[in-house]
């Protein structure tokens, strides 16, 4: 699979979504959040889903090739320079890349666990959610894909009955939105797409919208919007999850979002809808219809795609060749040089597409287009299988 292909597929993803979510501006955070859940969930599927779907296939122009042959007017030769395999290279910096993000996501997850495990279990009523204090916790969070776990700091028991209310309501609606599992899925799309800043931004806005979708059904409860935002306020001064356990929980309030919640929360009339079980429907539905045909859309010359010689690319050979000759003007006129050519071989070994990168004089330029698109060879092959290879070529005159 092209991964500059699929790094393609990502960014016009989330630019359709960015657009989205600009357009829901007016409606409720559980509308914008559901945008970003998709588009996320996406991506963590594009590269699964473009292998198995039909390929729908996109013209694209590609640049011509920098391998550099030398071709003699006099006794012609095909000698490909060597070329580094710089997909390598680019393959090896995203496996550290995933690793990493990997290794960060493992050991998030580890230490949260370590601190359920040496935490002090709370009865609480209010919630189905066990909730755990403990003294490696600053900062009430979520955590938990498949059994939930609300985590608490040291002196649970010293707030009042209100404030506690407020953050196991905050927390519990994190869990029936099923917040986790798509934060899950934002840390995935972060790991595989860890150089996209596209991804970055959005793994932050589905977590701010998130954090606001839920302070929005505090609210419907019946909370009064000051003392809320008062409690979203000493939340964030006192922020505080470690930079591994950050990523993989819902902390209810950073010090990074809570201007604009706070905000969010006090502005009168702001619409606080959840999302229906029809926009849910909806949601699913524009996934798929975005996702499925940008899975199924490739580069127009894939299967006719121009690769370098060199590494496990092996030189086309000639078959047949015809001299590029001299014009008479030329001759006449004493011109000697180099006409540097761009060429394309095609898999039957014809010369497809030629052009001039440095020229000469106009005669010997066309003298050495002639020349060139006569010439047969036996096809570039990368295992065992014809493909079409691109090079640039130095076509040399040398008067006798």
């Amino acid at each position: 699979m092209n991964a500059l292909g699929l790094t393609g597929k990502v960014t016009l993803l989330l630019l359709a979504a960015t657009a989205a979510a600009w357009l829901l501006r007016k409606r409720s955070a559980s509308h914008r959040a559901a945008v970003w859940q998709s588009a996320l969930t996406a991506a963590v599927l594009l590269p699964l889903l473009s292998l198995l779907l039909p390929s729908w296939r996109v013209p694209l122009t590609g640049a011509f090739d920098l391998s550099l042959v030398s071709i003699s007017a006099g006794a012609a030769s095909f000698t490909p320079s060597p070329s580094l395999p710089v997909i390598d290279w680019i393959v090896l910096a995203w496996a550290l890349g995933f690793v990493f993000c990997g290794v960060r996501i493992v050991a998030g997850n580890w230490m949260v666990w370590r601190a359920v495990q040496h935490g002090r279990p709370q009865q609480e009523e209010a919630v189905e959610i066990p909730v755990v204090e403990s003294a490696c916790i600053r900062t009430p969070l979520l955590w938990g894909v498949v059994r939930p776990r609300i985590l608490v700091p040291p002196g649970w028991d010293s707030r009042s009955s209100s404030e506690r209310a407020l953050i196991l309501s905050h927390e519990a609606a994190h869990a029936r939105r099923s917040d986790t599992r798509f934060q899950l899925v934002s840390q995935l799309a972060s790991a595989i797409y860890w150089f996209h800043p596209l991804v970055w931004m959005a793994t932050a806005r589905l977590r701010r919208e998130s954090e606001m979708a839920c302070d929005d059904e505090v609210l419907r409860s019946g909370a009064l919007a000051s003392s809320y935002a008062d409690l979203l306020l000493r939340t964030a001064a006192s922020f505080g999850s470690g930079p591994s356990m950050g990523p993989v929980t819902l902390a209810m309030a950073r010090p990074s979002q809570v201007q604009v919640r706070i905000r969010s929360v006090l502005e009168p009339g702001a619409e606080r809808a959840p999302l229906s079980g029809r926009g849910g429907v909806f949601a699913i539905l524009l996934l798929f219809a975005v996702m499925l045909p940008v899975a199924a859309m490739q580069n127009g010359a894939e299967d006719d795609r121009v690769y370098k010689i060199g590494g496990d690319v092996l030189s086309p050979r000639v078959i047949e060749k015809q001299e590029p000759a001299y014009t008479q003007e030329a001759r006449d006129a004493g011109i000697e040089g180099t006409v540097m050519l761009a060429i394309e071989i095609d898999k039957e070994g014809r010369v497809r597409r030629a052009e001039v990168v440095r020229g000469l004089d106009t005669g010997l330029d066309q003298s050495a287009m002639d020349s060139i698109r006569t010439w047969v060879f036996e096809p570039a092959r990368k295992a065992g299988k014809p493909v079409i290879v691109a090079a640039r070529v130095e076509v040399n005159f040398r008067l006798q």
